[in-house]
């Protein structure tokens, strides 16, 4: 009888650390290996199942497509509220233009007076070319048009912190994908 050598399996881990009465597989006397040699295949899956659910334990659980949809939702938003951005400045500028006629319109009226005959015609064309805007609403627009600018800011700069944190899972799903491929495990999304 062929006397089996003694191995340690500390270190170890898997398949490689498998021992029969302190000797590996490959060591055992013939009858013995056999019987050991059946078991590996089942031993063998189970390690790489066991990488596999390690694999992903890892790294986020988001699907790659889904990320990717994400980040492109980010960009639109981020589009979107640029469009509101131009908007309101826009508003902002034309409400500010029109307080400033408003204003001329007021001190040219101011020089003016209804009792003189002439000044009468020259009153009544400067309230048909400027119309009688509320100024005190429109300044209301005006600052709520910039408080919107403000809050459009901070939605940008929320939508680009998103955009990194959704590129860093991205990269580390890739990582996860790359190594689930090393051991021949599918690929979803």
């Amino acid at each position: 009888m062929a006397e089996s050598k003694v191995s340690s399996n500390i270190g170890l881990v898997g398949v490689e650390s498998i021992r029969i009465a302190q000797t590996k597989i490959e060591d055992l006397p013939l009858v013995a290996h056999a019987h050991a040699k059946q078991d590996l295949p089942a031993a063998i899956a189970t390690e790489r199942q066991n990488k596999i659910a390690n694999v992903h334990v890892k790294y986020p659980p988001e699907q790659i497509a889904y990320l990717d949809g994400w980040l492109k939702e980010c960009r639109e938003n981020i589009e979107r509220i640029k469009v509101v951005k131009i908007e309101q400045s826009t508003m902002i500028n034309d409400y500010t233009g029109h307080i400033s006629m408003c204003k001329y319109r007021d001190e040219e009226l101011a020089k003016l007076s209804e009792d003189i005959p002439g000044e009468l015609e020259q009153i009544k064309l400067l309230r048909k070319r400027f119309p009688p805007y509320n100024v005190g609403k429109m300044e209301d627009q005006i600052q709520m048009c910039s408080e919107a600018l403000d809050r459009c800011d901070g939605v940008i700069e929320a939508e680009f912190k998103s955009i990194a944190m959704l590129q860093q899972r991205r990269a580390l799903c890739e990582m996860r994908d790359q190594e689930l491929l090393a051991l021949g495990a599918p690929i979803v999304g």
